[in-house]
């Protein structure tokens, strides 16, 4: 049996090997999926089981009529065995729709013709096939014993491009209405053994109708807004929430399984939230079942690669009461110590890890002893610490506890020089968030006054923030918060220098990300950093709280082009040095000893 294995490539290329090929199946799998274990097998199981049938289908996340969203509580590993244990393979009948992963009997395309080359991605051109041929039987079975998972992408500009030329064939949107709503019915059965219990919470209504007002506004969608606000409107009062109660996830977990649970405050952009959530990621795809949990979820995270759904609680009692069966809870921040302090003493997690980031009793300023008190005190509610830098346990141990060193590691496969156009003038990116102090806000705003002062030609991006209300006296382009790792790192592809101008850091995560972006950084010398920066090896170290240094440090690496390119090769070296998956494996090392 030969099968052919086809990425979402240009429509004309696809069509290009289709016709050529010899092979009695296309295979048709998005760049952006995860597939399971035997999962080709599985699909070839379904076609070949009844010939009528020219295409399979997997079950999936997202995108078409036929996906099982992961609900909150469930991981990858959860839905891979929810779907081989729950599903019946081929059982049902279903029109093609824009599966992540479809196989297709060569012959289809010859009596179909073949793929519309007017579209920009295959998924959409493969769902115009159905549309057109919408008035014939289903021939398309879905292997739902298979569960892919799509994360999302950036080719919104591209899905937008095709969703209006497949609307602007005639018949297309009845046609495609009913075949959605054919797919769903067949599929029903199997999404009711996913569906969570629901709780009223209007703010939920009213956050999911601001996304979908923003949706149309992006799209020039006037009348969809008026109509999105009316909905929103009548739904207020009687508006719900899906929750992962307690009996829900102990039911949907794979068995014999290291359940790990990480507690957050908010799922926010924030360096060590983005830490965690990898972190999670990683440890799922070694096997783990690995749930996060928090009191809020901000919308921009949502986008984000989850391998894990998020279970968001209303408050720290809710968190706490609900909390999901677990033999390790881990606590992520000073404020969620004590919640994961108290889910042990309830019997809701058999032990507890304390992930330490930063030394938080430095977020706040010397005179407010009560609070650094309070953080400090949490360090003997939970005897497992975790550490990322040498530094930071060297302050652990001073406090008088011990910690096990685990380094940061980084994904390289998404933090690379990018091929975007580099600005003409020497350019300067550097994170500005006047809202967290430790970031040395202030001083960055000096630095980069003498900066341009003396190199008036130099350009400047600041992300971070929203800053428009700040009075910066020099011209800059604010970026504000980037969620999308992808587009940091075409951020830092366009710098020529990084600055990080922070009193401290715990490791100092953008500062390896711009290295590994091929970014020459000036950093200050205090925190986590010593763990990598060498200065005028791979970066330029400057005392904290010092503008002058750093123009300083800027006037070296604009005028020393030996020194600038050794920075640029051994900052990538050393990024290279840290990798997320190794991070992942120790992680799970130092769990298996707990649990």
């Amino acid at each position: 049996m030969s099968y052919l294995a086809v990425d979402f490539s240009p429509v004309a290329s696809a069509n290009d090997i289709i016709r050529e090929t010899t092979s009695e199946y296309v295979c048709i799998v998005s760049g952006n999926v995860i597939v399971p274990a035997n999962w080709l097998n599985e699909m070839l199981s379904v076609i070949l089981s009844d010939r009528s049938s020219g295409e399979v289908m997997a079950l999936g996340n997202s995108g078409t009529s036929m996906a099982a969203p992961m609900p909150a509580g469930c991981t990858l590993n959860t839905m891979d065995w929810f779907s081989r244990t729950k599903g019946r393979p081929g059982a049902l009948a279903f029109y093609l729709d824009k599966s992540a992963c479809v196989l297709i009997e060569k012959n289809c395309f010859r009596e179909r013709s073949y793929l519309d080359e007017g579209y920009k991605t295959l998924a959409w051109a493969l769902l115009d096939v159905s549309v057109a041929s919408f008035n014939e039987s289903p021939r398309a079975r879905l292997a739902d014993t298979v569960y892919v998972y799509r994360f999302p992408d950036d080719i919104a500009a591209e899905i937008d491009h095709d969703r209006t030329r497949l609307l602007s064939k005639p018949g297309s949107r009845n046609s495609l209405k009913a075949l959605r709503q054919h797919n769903v019915q067949q599929l029903s059965p199997l999404l009711n053994q996913l569906a969570l219990d629901q709780r009223l919470s209007p703010l939920t209504t009213a956050r999911e109708t601001y996304r979908i007002l923003r949706s149309h506004f992006r799209r020039r969608e006037y009348l969809g807004i008026v109509k999105a606000a009316l909905v929103g409107l009548a739904r207020l009062p009687t508006g719900s929430t899906a929750i992962a109660s307690k009996k829900f996830t102990s039911r949907m977990v794979s068995p014999n399984k290291l359940r790990v649970t990480y507690v957050l405050h908010n799922i926010a952009v924030a360096g060590g939230v983005i830490s965690a959530v990898q972190l999670a990621n990683e440890l799922v795809l070694l096997g783990i079942e690995v749930r996060v949990v928090a009191l809020y979820q901000y919308a921009e995270t949502e986008a984000w690669k989850w391998y894990t759904q998020p279970i968001i609680f209303k408050d720290a009692n809710d968190l706490i009461s609900n909390f999901p069966e677990s033999d390790i809870a881990v606590a992520t921040h000073w404020t969620t110590a004590n919640w994961v302090a108290a889910v042990v003493r309830n019997g809701a997690a058999r032990s507890s890890a304390y992930f330490l980031q930063d030394y938080e009793s430095w977020f706040f300023p010397e005179s407010d002893k009560r609070s650094r008190n309070a953080v400090l005190e949490t360090y003997s509610k939970i005897n497992n610490r975790i550490v990322k830098s040498s530094w930071l346990q060297e302050l652990i141990r001073k406090d008088g506890f011990s910690s096990n060193k685990i380094t940061l590691g980084l994904d390289l496969a998404t933090y690379y020089p990018r091929d975007v156009p580099k600005p003409l003038a020497t350019t300067i990116v550097a994170m500005a968030r006047p809202g967290t102090p430790r970031r040395g806000f202030s001083n960055l705003v000096d630095a980069l006054t003498l900066i341009k002062t003396e190199y008036p030609s130099t350009r400047i991006i600041l992300f971070g923030e929203d800053i428009s209300d700040q009075d910066i006296p020099f011209e800059y382009e604010g970026v504000g918060v980037i969620s999308s790792s992808d587009k940091m790192a075409e951020l830092y592809s366009r710098a020529t220098i990084f600055i990080d101008a922070s009193d401290f850091q715990g490791f100092g995560r953008t500062a390896i990300e711009a290295m590994a972006c091929n970014v020459a950084c000036i950093l200050t010398d205090v925190g986590g950093v010593s763990e990598y920066a060498e200065s005028y090896e791979n970066c330029i170290l400057v005392p904290p709280k010092n503008p002058h240094a750093i123009c300083q440090a800027f006037g070296k690496i604009d005028s020393d082009i030996d020194l600038y390119k050794r920075i640029l090769k051994n900052g990538i070296a050393t990024a290279k040095r840290f990798c997320h998956k190794r991070e992942a494996m120790e992680t799970a090392a130092f769990f298996k000893t707990l649990g």
